[in-house]
């Protein structure tokens, strides 16, 4: 019998044994949608938590929509936690968190991240003078990709 079929066997055997498995995770990733949603401005940092308990020595990985992800200097990984140093659209999506320690890996509940954002708007907007004290009525077309749509729209003059 091939070694590495025997050290999985021992493995499962002993971790059943003594009851040890994959860590459990305690603290899911949350959603970031609809009023929650995170703004392309949004200076601030953005963490999507994430912790775990178990035995061993417990390591931790991220999926976005599905693929493992890379960290930079404006993604990182601190603990368990996923955090954003700088918001961009390519942000927006699904996350999950991976657990692993010696005697397998846990997955979170999938969490989103929305990215709300503001098209520009087209150059060719016109200016336009109307008499005190009389309607005007002005439009703003609000091009449909705008994700989340916005609840209500302000004009302000300058």
């Amino acid at each position: 019998m091939n070694r590495s079929i025997i050290a999985f066997i021992l493995t499962a055997i002993i971790a059943q044994t003594f009851g040890l498995r994959a860590p459990e995770i305690t603290i899911q990733p949350i959603d970031y949608v609809d009023e929650l949603s995170i703004s392309r401005s949004h200076d601030e940092g953005v963490v999507l938590p994430c912790a775990a308990t178990g035995q061993g020595t417990i390591t931790y990985a991220w999926r976005h929509d599905g693929q493992n992800m890379q960290f930079d200097q404006r993604v990182r990984l601190s603990g368990g936690n996923l955090t954003f140093s700088g918001i961009v659209l390519a942000d927006a999506g699904k996350y999950v968190c991976l657990a692993t320690n010696e005697f397998g890996t846990s997955i979170s509940r999938e969490a989103t991240m929305q990215i709300r954002f503001l098209p520009f708007l087209p150059d060719d907007a016109k200016s336009f003078y109307h008499k005190i004290n009389n309607n005007a009525r002005l439009y703003c077309q609000i091009p449909s990709e705008t994700s989340p749509r916005p609840d209500n729209i302000y004009w302000t003059l300058p």
